[in-house]
């Protein structure tokens, strides 16, 4: 959350040093006002006069010397050279060390003094190592500066050509900038570094590497850092708990949060608004806007927390995603009487609510109380005003709002286009968001991925996939091709995050971080590089178009580019070879898929099956699953019962027994007892009159306890009826009576009318509990049976 994630770096700027004291007092005495200004009067004297050797004179003044002094002197500073020669010094005395020199150092080198710096550290070099607070202050100014790139030039620096050995301040100066860039990866590297050179994290490094890790989503991450400064006795703070709470809700895992939220209570900790804001963002997140509700007013009762504009924002957003909004509007009354002074966000939101419920009219109106207020509507608000107005079909009003804040430098930006791109191909206005995107060209803007992707599904749409396909290799001659190569080639090649993990941590430790910035660096600044994402709408394109020579051109240009297929593609490939009535190359896609290890392998399974039994190939579709699991050699050799039962179970299957294979895989449990898979077996079987086969699969599921659904069991009474198998029949209709299945009227009476000509007790005791389950019989059923209950001596409850 924005208002954690900022009190977080406020706070980590802060060095773990020497703080300003709160009494200027040494330790032979006070020292006076006037005595301090003398004192700073004669450093100044000693930098004007003597810049490049002051270190002698400065020496017989350190006992004098206090971090308010060194502060002021700093703070009176003009010359970078001489102030920042001074720092050096200073540095190198703990006890002088302050937050507010650090400050002041950065800003006199933001003002175009890191050349002097530099030049000063090289002047001083002969005179022993460097302390690290000057490395510091310059990695925070060049951060300060954007210039990301010359931090980490300068962390590698400090300890390759000036021997300074990295604090973990310094460690975290760089990592929380690192994190701030979206360069989480190179951190975390960073992290692993500081342990082999045995620099011992503190609270602030865990800090920073768990609010990385909750912001790209790696919550067990998160945890498993969380557990370690436990272990390694670094008890943390309100701030960390804040941190971890506000990514186990992202993650909407409000029950671990709740535990953790207690475990602060039994760490005496008392969790302040910022922890209850995220507590209440997540309930809301989840849909659940009642319990936050509640917890609002329990924590009011107690007096513990009162509502503000986030935990309003919150509640809005909860609100309008459930539907809720006449609530909502009624809400934001309520905080306007509770004189809560609504932000750009909070606006956002009701405009965003508004759209969404078709009020568009109140959404302008929430714009003008916005402008009216005095606050400035950000891109983020006018693209949420875009898109509904899209949303709503209105694509002329959101392209005339478009127009109107194109005079300023901040809009249009590349999510505006991208939202009108996508309204209008959803809308089959492929040309007109052509256009647009040329536009976008014209005005300077770069496309994302996600403005590719949304205009190559239009042209896919409108059965134009050659000009999607041809906007592709557009996307692709603005990324770092000489880069790729790389990556992609040689004896290593790096193709997935994992690889990429281990390559940059191979390069953090050979000591050579500026590369491994460099490469991710390159890797986002690639332009649009095309993702999995685009290469499926692609290959679906030309899937729909019967064209699968492209398909698979495709499908084997990401292989070699270093893209992972998923289970899209894969099921995008199976589905068009299975349009053209090519199951055989489905079959191949299958078994590609299979021996390169991809997984989840079900849902591609389920849909080459359900064509396989629904043209009578039940054998085949058995074989396939079969070949898969023997591809699970790891899973085999860990268990020589498992193998056995498997290589029996391909026996079966090979001697036309299906019913015997799947009670060999129901005994190997575990995540081989897939009802939906028998099922469909089943049902083939039964469209290709091999009953008895169906049976044996049934019976061997009830004996596992397995679940058969009442499709199933309806579509098996009606196959073992037809094929005179009565009590086959009756066993499924008993099974489904046990389980409280019930079917349709035809079903039931289906079964009675067959079991009425073999046996009419069994068929009237069947129709006695049919009845008391509900099942309404046929009129022509219920006199005759009537008349034999009575004879039998049973209840005479039909009818």
């Amino acid at each position: 959350m924005r208002w954690v994630g900022a009190k977080l770096r406020m706070l980590l700027r802060r060095p773990p040093t020497a703080a300003m004291p709160t009494s200027r007092r040494l330790s032979g005495g006070a020292i006076s006002l006037s005595g301090e200004l003398r004192m700073v009067e004669e450093i100044r004297t000693i930098l004007d006069t003597v810049p490049d050797a002051m270190e002698p004179h400065l020496d017989q003044l350190a006992p004098l010397l206090t971090p308010h002094i060194v502060s002021t002197v700093l703070d009176e500073s003009t010359a970078v050279s001489p102030a920042f020669r001074f720092f050096v010094w200073t540095s190198r005395r703990k006890r002088l060390r302050s937050w507010a020199s650090h400050n002041r150092i950065i800003y006199l080198l933001r003002g175009g003094g890191f050349d002097s710096a530099w030049e000063t550290l090289e002047h001083l070099r002969g005179g022993g190592a460097a302390p690290p607070p000057p490395f510091e202050a310059l990695i925070s100014a060049y951060a300060a500066e954007g210039r990301t790139d010359k931090a980490v030039e300068c962390f590698q620096r400090m300890g390759a050509e000036f021997g300074c050995r990295s604090s973990a301040f310094t460690y975290n100066t760089l990592m929380r900038v690192l994190i701030e860039e979206g360069i989480s990866l190179l951190a975390q590297s960073l992290y692993c570094q500081m342990l082999k050179v045995d620099c011992r994290p503190n609270r602030s490094t865990f800090a920073i590497l768990i609010d990385g890790l909750c912001k790209d989503g790696k919550t067990d991450d998160a945890l498993a850092l969380f557990d370690e400064m436990s272990q390694r006795r670094i008890p943390p703070n309100i701030l960390v708990y804040t941190v971890v709470l506000s990514g186990l809700c992202r993650a909407g895992r409000l029950a671990d949060a709740h535990k953790l939220l207690d475990s602060m209570a039994q760490g005496n900790l008392r969790p302040d608004s910022a922890t209850y804001n995220a507590l209440l963002n997540g309930f809301c997140k989840l849909g659940r806007t009642d319990e936050a509700f509640e917890l609002v007013s329990r924590l009011r009762a107690v007096g513990v927390f009162s509502p503000g504009r986030k935990a309003y924002s919150s509640l809005l957003d909860g609100l309008f995603r459930e539907g809720k909004f006449d609530e909502a509007h009624r809400c934001y009354r309520t905080m306007v009487a509770e004189q809560v002074p609504p932000d750009c966000v909070l606006y956002t939101i009701m405009i965003r609510g508004s759209v969404e419920s078709g009020r568009i009219r109140e959404a302008f109106a929430f714009l003008g109380e916005m402008t009216d207020r005095g606050i400035v509507p950000d891109s983020f608000c006018y693209n949420t005003l875009i898109k509904g107005l899209c949303d709503a079909g209105h694509l002329d009003r959101a392209r005339s709002l478009q127009l109107d804040i194109s005079g300023s430098d901040r809009f249009p930006d590349v999510a505006t286009y991208t939202i009108l791109i996508c309204g209008l191909c959803d809308r089959g206005l492929v040309r007109e968001a052509q256009k647009i995107f040329d536009e976008m060209g014209q005005r300077g803007c770069a496309p994302t991925v996600a403005t590719f992707n949304a205009l190559i599904r239009g042209l896919c749409r409108a059965e134009l996939p050659e000009e999607g396909r041809h906007l592709l290799y557009r996307m692709e001659m603005g990324t770092n091709q000489h880069l790729f190569l790389r990556l992609s080639q040689g004896p290593n090649p790096v193709s997935d995050r994992g690889g990429l993990r281990r390559e940059v941590d191979h390069l953090c430790d050979s000591g050579r971080i500026v590369e491994a910035y460099k490469l991710l660096r390159g890797l986002a600044d690639a332009g649009a590089v095309p993702d999995i994402v685009t290469y499926n709408i692609l290959i679906d394109g030309f899937c729909k178009a019967k064209n699968m020579n492209v398909a698979i051109a495709l499908f084997k240009e990401l292989r070699f580019k270093g893209y992972t297929p998923d289970a899209v593609t894969y099921a995008t490939l199976v589905g068009g070879y299975l349009g053209e009535e090519k199951a055989d190359k489905a079959v191949e896609v299958f078994h590609h898929m299979v021996r390169n290890g991809f997984e989840p392998v079900l849902p591609v399974y389920n849909i080459i099956m359900k064509e396989l039994c629904g043209t009578n190939r039940v054998w085949q579709a058995v074989a396939l699953w079969l070949f898969y699991l023997s591809e699970r050699k790891t899973e085999l050799h860990r268990d020589a019962g498992k193998a056995e039962l498997l290589a029996a179970a391909r026996r079966s299957s090979d001697r036309g027994s299906v019913g015997e294979a799947v009670r060999c895989l129901l005994a190997m449990g575990g995540g081989d007892r897939a009802p939906l898979l028998y099922t469909r077996w089943m049902m083939g079987l039964c469209r290709v009159g091999q009953i008895a086969e169906a049976y044996t699969i049934f019976s061997a599921l009830c004996e596992q306890d397995a679940d058969v659904g009442p499709p199933m069991c309806a579509r098996l009474i009606q196959s073992f009826c037809r094929g005179g198998r009565t009590e086959w029949a009756l066993e499924v209709m008993e099974f489904s009576l046990r389980k409280g299945i019930s079917f349709g009227r035809p079903v039931g009476n289906r079964v009675l009318k067959f079991l009425w000509d073999k046996n009419k007790k069994d068929a009237l005791k069947l129709a006695g509990r049919m009845s008391r389950t509900g099942y309404a019989l046929d009129v022509y059923l219920r006199k005759p049976m009537k008349h034999h209950l009575r004879s039998y001596g049973l209840c005479a409850d039909v009818g």
